[in-house]
């Protein structure tokens, strides 16, 4: 009695427990349809699924076959804030609009459904990665898109865009009245005007490609700032980068070439370029008009096709440091209406055809470089008073140096040789002082001399060494104070 009480206590206990299960399995199953799918799903990075970031955000949803949404808009629309966006391989036709939102592609294609419609629109915060945006007309064909811009980003701030391709629209990126900016391994090629174009905004770009501009540009800045790093811009129109009234920006380890101008920089200030190549364009390698305080350093200018490496127009304070700037089919420097300039530490080369080449250009600097295989002259001054050349080589060019015009100038302690024709010649400048250089290797017929003067003034030679010219001097309707000039190497 006692045994077969306790036996039916015990089927009644896991008739009870059995119930329970079953209820507990039931509201699972019903919360299954009620919570979004995405409540059950973890996010994953731009690297993919296989490595969560479970400290970037806690949950997604996913978009294409197999996934929870057939659209990327619907995602976004239908899913909270907080959720990323995962877009699975394959080709959406739609236009984004993105706000605070993460959404990561793999090997995703999106071609805009509205052709007059940015690709995609961001504003606020949000990251977008992994996408190909592309104007297409239907066929998957690359053809030329009315949209004006691929990827605008207005009125935001921490945005993230990395791993982008973008191709076919008139202009590739529109970064506007936004700030912390960040473009990371974007490519974007094939636009009517701009890659890249920011309006009084911040950016910071990495690892990028700005090509093919067609009418403009690869990266423009207006009004804004900027560190680049890494960055190519390359055959495109008009130039590889144009600054406008910019400040403080950065660029380091890019290349500009292939393009109308390299760099053409206007009405800014304070910006920097170093570590880069600017090469091969059609007209200069570097233009700047009406800009101060920038500053080009290790870098190498060299085979502008028709113009020259480095061109300042009303340009003033700017430096130049550890350049290569050779064989640019015209100056490898020219400076006109610019003050207070300064070239140091660098090899000046095979340009035409001068190496420096100064008009109404006052008070520049010249030191510690090597002027060297300019077809013509190394330092070619004309109504530029005040030039200081100093520590340098100037040698194996036609002339060593020519100064018109250019009174109170100072050619101090150089290596100036086999320069056929003159190693230094002075002509209308007033008080020029020629001191403590070596001068030698001027002969290339009788008139040939080591220093020549006329019509000047004031002029002083004092402390040279002079051996292997034609003749020492060569001085005509001048005043000139020459002593203590020995002979011999």
């Amino acid at each position: 009695m006692s045994l077969g009480f306790r036996t039916v206590g015990f089927v009644r206990g896991l008739i009870v427990k059995s119930v329970f299960l079953i209820i507990f399995l039931g509201l699972l199953l019903a919360a299954s349809f009620v919570l979004p799918p995405a409540f059950f799903e973890r996010v994953y990075p731009v690297s993919g699924p296989e490595n969560p970031e479970p400290d970037y955000r806690e949950f997604s949803v996913t978009v294409g076959p197999g996934g929870n949404f057939s659209t990327i808009s619907e995602a976004l629309a239908s899913s909270p804030e907080n959720y990323a966006v995962i877009v699975l391989p394959g080709t959406y036709r739609e236009n984004l609009r993105i706000s605070g939102r993460v959404v990561l592609g793999f090997n995703a294609t999106v071609l805009p459904e509205n052709p007059y419609l940015p690709g995609i629109e961001i504003t606020g915060t949000g990251r977008v990665s992994g996408l190909r945006l592309v104007f297409s007309n239907g066929t998957g064909s690359w053809v030329r898109g009315t949209s004006f811009v691929g990827l605008y980003v207005h009125d935001a701030s921490d945005v993230r865009l990395e791993e982008l391709e973008i191709e076919g629209y008139p202009t590739g990126v529109i970064v506007n009245r936004s700030s912390g900016v960040s473009l990371d391994r974007v490519r974007v090629r094939g636009t009517e005007w701009n890659g890249l174009l920011a309006l009084d905004s911040s950016v910071s770009v990495g690892d990028s490609v700005f090509t093919g501009s067609e009418k403009a540009h690869g990266v423009a800045l207006l009004n804004s700032s900027g560190k680049f790093r890494n960055v190519s811009s390359f055959g495109n129109h008009g130039y590889g980068f144009y600054l406008e009234n910019v400040r403080s920006a950065v660029f380091r380890s890019v290349s500009a070439f292939s393009n109308t101008f390299g760099f053409f920089i206007q009405d800014s200030a304070g910006n920097e370029i170093l570590l880069s190549n600017l090469s091969f364009n059609r007209a200069e390698n570097v233009r700047m008009e009406n800009s101060s305080g920038n500053r080009i350093s290790s870098s190498y200018i060299g085979y502008s096709e028709t113009e020259n490496g480095i061109y300042l127009n009303e340009s003033h304070g700017n430096s130049f440091v550890n350049l290569t700037v050779e064989r640019n089919r015209w100056n490898g420097f020219h400076f006109n209406n610019s003050r207070l300039n300064s070239v140091s530490d660098s090899v000046i080369r095979g340009n035409e055809p001068a190496g420096v080449y100064l008009f109404n250009s006052p008070r520049t600097v010249i030191t510690g470089s090597k002027l060297t295989e300019n077809r013509w002259r190394g330092v070619f001054s004309v109504g530029s008073p005040g030039l200081v050349l100093e520590n340098s080589e100037v040698v194996k060019n036609l002339e060593g140096v020519y100064l018109e015009n250019s009174e109170n100038s100072s050619v101090t302690g150089n290596l100036i040789g086999d320069n056929p024709l003159y190693g230094v010649r002075i002509e209308s400048s007033d008080r020029v002082r020629v001191t403590g250089n070596e001068i030698f290797g001027s002969r290339q017929n009788e008139w040939a001399a080591a220093v020549a003067v006329s019509s000047s003034k004031g002029v002083e030679v004092v402390g040279n060494i002079l051996y292997s010219n034609s003749a020492p001097s060569d001085i005509k309707d001048s005043e000139v104070i020459w002593r203590d000039n020995g002979s011999g190497p």
